[in-house]
């Protein structure tokens, strides 16, 4: 069952669910199998280093261990100064509020991962939602939420674009643009003394 997210606009509280929104959800998907003797579809498989060993699905973990290789049951995640980093909760946990906009220049300066289809069974609660980002889009202007899925050290955004009826949870790190300024290449002549062979170009 798909969790259920609440957003909190002004006095209005709306529980949606995020509908994954991806190319094949566009145009569909195409997959090709391989299939052995008597019909049977072969399956992808990994090996160990040696390749002696089949390892069965689920069959790798992650595991954290110290500078001496011992495990280590549970880890505090730091920065470079050795300060630790905030979690963020979950959105899931609590109602997120609907109080940050963003420039639709700084939109186009995320990099975005992924797309949701927001939906509700609340439909004119969404219908309002929808017209209010349809006018803060008027002014040039998009909601914008933290996004965490599960409790996180990694924070994206969740922007809200509003489109042909549709409302759309756009997910991405804003990634300020550099502007490059043309680089000055110095050459320097190099004295024909200084220079330990000659090029030669006389054929033997």
């Amino acid at each position: 069952m798909p969790r259920v997210l609440t957003l909190r606009y002004k006095e209005m509280e709306l529980p949606v669910t995020l509908e994954v929104f991806s190319r094949e959800t566009l145009y569909g998907k195409q997959s090709v199998e391989k299939r052995g003797e008597g019909g049977k579809a072969y399956q992808n498989a990994l090996l160990t280093k040696d390749g002696a060993h089949i390892l069965p699905s689920k069959a790798l973990s992650s595991q954290y261990v110290d500078p001496m290789g011992n495990y280590v049951a549970s880890t505090l995640l730091v920065d470079a100064e050795g300060k630790a980093i905030p979690v963020i909760r979950s959105m899931f946990k609590e109602p997120v509020n609907l109080a940050q906009t963003i420039s639709l220049e700084d939109y186009l300066s995320y990099q975005i991962e992924r797309t949701y289809l927001i939906n509700s069974e609340q439909a004119e609660e969404l219908l309002r939602l929808y017209t209010a980002c349809e006018k803060f889009l008027e002014q040039k202007r998009l909601f914008r939420f933290p996004y965490a899925y599960y409790d996180t050290t990694n924070q994206s955004d969740v922007i809200l674009v509003p489109k042909e009826g549709l409302l759309f949870g756009v997910v991405g790190e804003f990634a300020e643009l550099l502007l490059l300024k043309p680089t000055q290449v110095l050459y320097s002549d190099i004295e024909e003394e200084e220079l330990e062979e000659e090029i030669s170009f006389e054929i033997w």
